[in-house]
């Protein structure tokens, strides 16, 4: 049998102050594992609130939203992010799908994954590499032999995950128009009031706010990266006016867009 391969996209330690306890809900793009070795707070996946303990290892999959509640002002954790690049016999998949979003870490675990840590600081040699991922599928299996009790409600909630990853997905690709909501519920099958209440359960935020925000965010990059000026930059995001813009823009950062503009460039 052909093992599964995987590619570690980022790792590393952070050390953080959060502007606020509660952080905006975000869709996960990649797995994401944690280790946190204090306690700081509460993770929520898809709604649901899960205490985060002294010495626990968090896990999230592509398409889970998840955001964070510090009780604490730092928030410190060990991190590896990755993909899957082919899977032939779906055992890493269905290893993946059983592991819990919050477990503690094991001796077993900690003890792999502090080894882990000290290959990951010599990847730039092939053979760290290689085992360093290989002692990934590793730490994955040894997490997914670990009995969960919520296993089977993540299932199920897995078809309105990928269906709302799939509206935002869309929504992304299109910031250049004024999408209907009905448009973007027909994405995922949904009628407009099921969609419209999926979507707020899981992000806290209207299908309208949060395509906002999107447009929002694509602006920063602009103002930051390009020349363009501020009446193109609503132009090319589908605004009504520059004033329309200005106002969406300061309600969502605290300042205009030229403010913006000036103070981070």
């Amino acid at each position: 049998m052909k093992l599964p391969e995987v590619i570690i996209l980022l790792n590393g330690n952070w050390k953080t102050k959060l502007p606020s306890k509660e952080t905006s809900p975000r869709l996960v793009l990649t797995y994401e594992l944690e280790y946190h070795p204090s306690a700081w707070g509460y993770t929520v996946v898809n709604r649901e609130k899960l205490p985060v303990p002294e010495n626990t290892v968090t896990f999230n999959r592509v398409g889970d939203i998840r955001h964070l509640i510090a009780e604490k002002e730092e928030v410190e954790s060990q991190f590896v992010y990755f993909g899957i690049v082919s899977d032939p016999s779906e055992v890493l998949t269905q290893a993946i799908n059983r592991i819990p979003y919050v477990s503690l870490a094991s001796e077993e675990f900690k003890q792999k994954w502090e080894q882990f840590q000290q290959l990951c600081s010599r990847r730039e040699e092939a053979e760290t590499e290689m085992r360093a991922t290989l002692l990934l599928l590793d730490l994955l299996f040894l997490l997914a032999a670990e009995p969960d009790s919520k296993t089977e409600s993540a299932a199920a909630s897995s078809l309105h995950r990928k269906s709302l990853m799939q509206a935002i997905c869309y929504m992304k690709a299109n910031l250049n128009r004024n999408c209907s909501i009905r448009e973007i519920a027909a994405q995922t099958g949904y009628s407009v009031s099921h969609f419209n209440y999926l979507f707020r359960s899981y992000t806290r935020k209207s299908p309208h706010e949060y395509y906002r925000s999107l447009k929002i965010q694509e602006a920063k990059v602009q103002l930051l990266t390009t020349t363009k000026k501020v009446g193109e930059i609503a132009e090319a995001l589908s605004f009504q006016s520059v004033s329309d813009f200005s106002a969406a823009f300061k309600a969502d950062c605290g300042v205009t867009p030229t403010r913006f503009r000036k103070t981070y460039d």
